[in-house]
C-alpha cells in the first residue's frame, strides 16, 4: 500500500504568497494542514476559496512561540508522514519526486528516527540542505524553540536524510523583513531561547546571526570565540574547540566579525585555518580570505592617495619633474589610484585634464581605454 503524506503550513498574514504555496502543495500531498495564528489580512479569505477536502484549517493564538503551532499541526495530521513547508515557500518538485524521497525513508529499518532534509533555495540562490522538514507521524517527533525552532525526537537522536526535493524560499527579502518586523521579533525570541537553554550553541548562533549588524563586532568576535573554546585561556584552534554541529556556523560569524574589524591579520588567518580544518577547502573561508585582501588593498590605496596629495602640496619635493611634466605625472598616478578604488568618474576627469595639458603616456591611454570600456558596458 502506498504511503500517505501530510503537508503542513503555519500562517499569519501571508496574503502575498499563500496561494502560491498552497497551489504547489495540492498536487503533491494527501492532506494539507493549515494552522493560522491570527491573520488579519486577506490570508483566510484566500484559503477559504479552496474547496478541496484535503485542505484543513485550524486556528490558534499567537504566543510568541513558533513551536506551538507546528506541534499542533503534528497533532492534527492523519497521514503516515508529515512534511512542513513555510508559507513564503513553494515546492519546485513533482509528487513523484516527493513520494520517491519518502519511500526511501519508509524502506529503511531506521525510518522512525529519520528526518527528510530537502534543498531549500533562498532569494540569493543560496541552498540549504540541513533543515529537517519531513518525518514519520509516530508521535515521537516534536518542535522546540521560540524561533528557529528545532525538530527533536523523544528518546533517540534524529538521523538526517538528504533528498532532491526542491523548495524555493523568498521570505527574507529586505522589504519583507522590514514589513514583518522580523529583526525585532527574532531578537526577542532568540533571547527567550537562550534563557531556556543557555548552554546550547544553536541559540547563540541565531541570536548573533539575526542581529549581526546591531552588535559591536568586538562583542561578536570575543563572545563567540570564548563560547566555542574548551578552555577560554588558550588560543582559538581546532584542538581547543567544543564538539558541536554549530561550531562551523559560529566560526563563520567570527570570520565575518574579524573581516569587519581587520585589526589582526594573523588572528583572522587563524580563524580561517580552523574553518579549513573542520571542512577542508570550504568556500566560506576562501571567500572571506579573498574579501579581506580586497579590503586591505583598498585601505592601502586610500593611504597612497593621501600620500600623493601630501606630496603634491609638500615644499620639499624635488623641482625636477619627470619628462618636464610639471607635476602632471603625479596627477596621473593619483587618477590611477582613484580609478582602482572605484572613483571612476573623478579619475577620468583628472586623467583627461592631465592628457590635455600635454602629459601623454601609453599607461594613460591604457587607463582611458579601460574607462571608456567601463562606460560602454
Amino acid at each position: 500500500m502506498d504511503i500517505t503524506i501530510t503537508g503542513a503550513v503555519i500562517v499569519k498574514d501571508e496574503e502575498r504568497c499563500i496561494k502560491r504555496c498552497i497551489d504547489s502543495l495540492l498536487p503533491i500531498f494527501d492532506e494539507i494542514i493549515i494552522v493560522d495564528t491570527g491573520s488579519v489580512d486577506n490570508t483566510l479569505n484566500i484559503l477559504n476559496h479552496y474547496t478541496c477536502d484535503k485542505l484543513k484549517i485550524f486556528h490558534t493564538l499567537w504566543e510568541n512561540d513558533f513551536s506551538k503551532p507546528r506541534n499542533l499541526a503534528i497533532k492534527k495530521a492523519r497521514c503516515d508522514y508529515i512534511f512542513f513547508i513555510d508559507a513564503d515557500e513553494y515546492i519546485n518538485s513533482s509528487r513523484c519526486e516527493v513520494i520517491s524521497a519518502f519511500n526511501e525513508i519508509n524502506r529503511n529499518t531506521k525510518k522512525n528516527d529519520m528526518a527528510l532534509c530537502p534543498n531549500i533555495q533562498d532569494h540569493n540562490s543560496n541552498i540549504s540542505r540541513s533543515v529537517r522538514r519531513g518525518f514519520v507521524n509516530n508521535e515521537g517527533f516534536y518542535y522546540f524553540g521560540y524561533v528557529h525552532e528545532e525538530l527533536r525526537k523523544s528518546n533517540s537522536a534524529i538521523l538526517d536524510f538528504n533528498v532532491s526535493v526542491n523548495i524555493i524560499h523568498d521570505g527574507y527579502f529586505p522589504e519583507i523583513i522590514e514589513s514583518k518586523d522580523k529583526e525585532n521579533r527574532n531578537y526577542q525570541l532568540n533571547l527567550k531561547n537562550i534563557s531556556a537553554e543557555p548552554r546550547y550553541l544553536r541559540w547563540r548562533f541565531f541570536y548573533y546571526r539575526d542581529s549581526f549588524e546591531f552588535f559591536p563586532v568586538e562583542e561578536i568576535y570575543h563572545t563567540l570565540s570564548n563560547l566555542i573554546k574548551i578552555n577560554e585561556n588558550f588560543p582559538l584552534q581546532y584542538s581547543n574547540l567544543k564538539s558541536d554541529k554549530y561550531i562551523f556556523s559560529i566560526l563563520d560569524l567570527i570570520a565575518r566579525a574579524k573581516l569587519k574589524l581587520r585589526d589582526d591579520y594573523d588572528e583572522f588567518q587563524r580563524v580561517i585555518g580552523v574553518m579549513n580544518e573542520i571542512i577542508p577547502f570550504n568556500s566560506n573561508g576562501f571567500y572571506y580570505s579573498m574579501v579581506y585582501e580586497i579590503f586591505n588593498w583598498k585601505d592601502s590605496a586610500r593611504r597612497k592617495i593621501e600620500e600623493i596629495l601630501n606630496f603634491k602640496h609638500s615644499e620639499r619635493q624635488c623641482n625636477i619633474d619627470m619628462l618636464h611634466s610639471e607635476g602632471l605625472h603625479i596627477d596621473a598616478a593619483l587618477s590611477f589610484y582613484l580609478y582602482e578604488i572605484g572613483m571612476k568618474a573623478k579619475a577620468k576627469e583628472l586623467l583627461l585634464s592631465v592628457k590635455s595639458c600635454g602629459f601623454h603616456t601609453d599607461l594613460i591611454d591604457s587607463y582611458l581605454r579601460q574607462m571608456s570600456y567601463d562606460e560602454h558596458e
